[in-house]
């Protein structure tokens, strides 16, 4: 057999919005070696990581991979590039440069610039309503969408660390919580029969925290999370999960 041929295709076409950053590219990954054709759509301004152009079972990840710069802002030209009806939506969005965790958390509500809570609110919640509101036609009948959320809404007073200035952060993603929800009410989503999932891991264990002088107790793996999207992907329910390591203290509320 000629090692150089693609792998074969069968699963159908899933795109994944922020497919480049620490999160999504794993994602992507492990999307492509269960056969899955890959749209990746990224804004472009990190690096991506090293091993984008790693090789998958004698050829290369790109056969199956396709990139969009674009702003999750800005989709009016998305659907030009999808072919066939996707399998699934997997919104995977944040800002996590690596080694800028203490950057992040670092300034208090009262001290913050707004213009961090609304930058936080475009990329987590406006840009959401984005995605689904303009590609969920797109979707095959009972496809999924699966939005990664976050743990850091169960925090409570009493396990929250005193240095974790992370409310812009949270308010987003508990707005984007609700968004989920009502996404699911959505006569549109529920006449064609569309899951939509969501995943809240705790920390993850990215280049995000590398360097940094505050780490997370304990973190789940970047593998952890990308086999439950996968898990969501043969789900024939909704998945809404908190995601948490099994050596960390319980955090919900």
């Amino acid at each position: 057999m000629n090692s150089s041929l693609p792998t074969q295709v069968t699963q159908g076409e899933v795109l994944v919005v922020g497919g480049s950053g620490s999160i999504g590219w794993p994602i992507c990954r492990a999307l492509i070696a269960q056969g899955y054709q890959v749209i990746s759509l990224t804004r472009g301004i990190h690096p991506r990581p090293a091993e984008y152009d790693m090789r998958l079972n004698g050829t290369t990840e790109k056969v199956q991979l396709r990139e969009i710069n674009c702003s999750v802002i800005c989709m009016d030209y998305v659907r030009l590039f999808i072919r066939r009806p996707l399998a699934a939506i997997i919104y995977a969005v944040g800002d996590c440069p690596p080694g800028k965790f203490d950057a992040a958390v670092k300034v208090p509500l009262c001290d913050i610039d707004d213009g961090i809570l609304i930058h936080e609110l475009n990329i987590l919640l406006v840009g959401l309503l984005n995605v689904v509101r303009k590609l969920y036609a797109c979707l095959q009948p009972s496809g999924h969408v699966v939005v990664i959320s976050s743990a850091i809404t169960r925090l409570t007073d009493a396990t929250c660390p005193s240095w974790l200035h992370a409310g812009h952060y949270a308010a987003a993603k508990a707005a984007q919580d609700e968004l989920v929800r009502w996404f699911r009410r959505d006569p549109n989503i529920k006449d064609r029969n569309i899951l939509v999932h969501r995943l809240a891991p705790a920390a993850v264990d990215t280049p995000f925290h590398q360097g940094c002088q505050h780490q997370p107790p304990a973190m789940l793996s970047v593998d952890d999370v990308a086999q439950r999207v996968l898990d969501a992907l043969q789900s024939t329910a909704v998945i809404d999960e908190i995601m948490m390591p099994p050596q960390a203290t319980v955090i919900a509320g």
